[in-house]
């Protein structure tokens, strides 16, 4: 009987570990006990939990064009699937009489003719398999709950910083970068109120502000500087505000001074096609209103 083995892992890093070979040692070892015939190795680095799953697809559809049934060789149930979203299309295939699946480790096969106790065994693999990855995505979650409330950004590093390596710790941190000071004189002369956003980034771009793929930096991009309140001190994360640990690039008053030029040019804008022009509309207001 012609047999695929497939062999699968979710990193890179277990790929540098070679689990790949081992899989398929093992695999091609069970297949020459069983006196099956191995057309196809599929060694597949992809996650089993996304929804999209190309190298996988790929496989189903070699399986498929096959003219005879084929016995898939795997050594877990985990390497096959970690959810029931894959359940029919191998119950589909199995009833077709396309597909037998022989699941080493678990010393379980299964195929149109599989008993109750069979499929049980076969289910519960993904249960476990997804029990698995759930509490894998819990601990994730607490660890980046726990980072964020002791002030660690999870993120790449804002404009004007950039993610490094504490020399003492080796843990992950962030610190300033070459453009730090020019980010800084950006805010300083921004919250005067004497330039506009595209006057103020055409300045910057003389200074020899660069983005970090070494371009002109834009209008739009440093807009949303501007108004990002971890220059001075605080981090946005899913709405919610939180203080961090690194080091400030601004004060919090030149940062509210920034957002009340930029409120007094939107509002000018906004007055702009009036018929009268008014030069110090926006500039001043009546101490008595």
């Amino acid at each position: 009987m012609h047999s695929v083995i497939l062999a699968r892992i979710s990193s890179t890093e277990q790929k540098e570990g070679h689990s790949l070979d081992a899989q398929v040692r093992n695999l091609k070892q069970y297949a020459e006990r069983k006196k099956l015939t191995v057309i196809r190795v599929f060694t597949i680095v992809e996650s089993s939990t996304k929804c999209q799953r190309p190298e996988f697809d790929l496989m189903i559809e070699y399986i498929k064009r096959q003219k005879c049934k084929i016995v898939l060789i795997v050594d877990t149930v985990d390497r096959l699937q970690r959810s029931f979203r894959e359940t029919p299309i191998f119950n589909d295939l199995m009833q077709q009489g396309v597909i037998e699946l022989h699941f080493v480790k678990e010393a379980n096969v299964l195929s149109k003719t599989a008993t109750s106790n069979q499929k049980l065994m076969w289910n519960m693999g993904v249960v476990m398999a997804q029990s698995y990855t759930d509490q894998l995505s819990d601990n994730v979650k607490r660890s980046l709950d726990y980072k964020v409330r002791n002030g660690e950004w999870i993120a790449q590093a804002p404009y004007g910083y950039r993610n490094a390596k504490d020399p003492i710790t080796g843990k992950s941190t962030i610190v300033l970068d070459e453009n730090a000071n020019l980010v800084r004189k950006f805010f300083i002369e921004y919250s005067t109120g004497t330039y506009s956003l595209s006057e103020l980034v055409e300045k910057a771009n003389g200074w020899g502000l660069r983005s970090r793929n070494n371009c002109r930096v834009r209008k739009q991009y440093m807009g949303s500087v501007i108004k990002n309140p971890f220059y001075y001190g605080v981090m946005i994360v899913k709405g919610a505000m939180y203080p961090h640990i690194y080091e400030p690039l601004i004060t919090k008053d030149t940062f509210d001074r920034c957002q009340e030029a930029r409120k007094l040019r939107s509002r000018k804008q906004k007055t702009s096609t009036d018929k009268h022009p008014y030069l110090f509309r926006g500039f001043f207001r009546c101490g008595i209103t």
